[in-house]
Parts: C-alpha cells; structure tokens; sequence
C-alpha cells in the first residue's frame, strides 16, 4: 500500500487528473484499512523500488518456510 498522498501523486502523473479527479478515484474504491484487512501480507510501496524489493522477498521467504519449501528441495 501507499499513502493517499502518494496514491494522489501518482494517478494525477499516469493520468493527468486533477487533485479533485484523483481524490475522487481514491474515495471511490476500498479503504486501505479494509484491504489490508482482508490480506495475509501487505507491501508498502511508498519507499524506494529496493525496499518494496526487499519486502517481497521477505515474503516470498515466510511463504517458502510455511510450506516447508526449502533449496533442497528446489533442486530434487
């Protein structure tokens, strides 16, 4: 997830609305607290590209662990 801030940010640049328009898009979809709610994991993508990175992975390696995957695994 990001910030309203953020979330307004980047849909006025990829689809050049305005403050109100984007507003408008965001108050017409699911409160973020809600989604999270309903998510096993969150990723935050308001930092840089590396962070959201190593938040994936991070989670790709509890999935992993969860279900017992391991290398050995991966390589039988």
């Amino acid at each position: 997830w990001s910030s309203i801030e953020m979330q307004r940010k980047r849909i006025m640049e990829r689809d050049g609305l305005s403050a109100a328009e984007a507003q408008q898009r965001i108050d017409s979809k699911m409160p973020i607290d809600e989604k999270q709610a309903h998510g096993t994991f969150v990723v935050k993508n308001d930092g840089s590209p590396q962070q959201t990175e190593d938040q994936v992975k991070q989670i790709y390696l509890t999935i992993t662990q969860q279900a017992g995957y391991t290398q050995q695994k991966q390589h039988k």
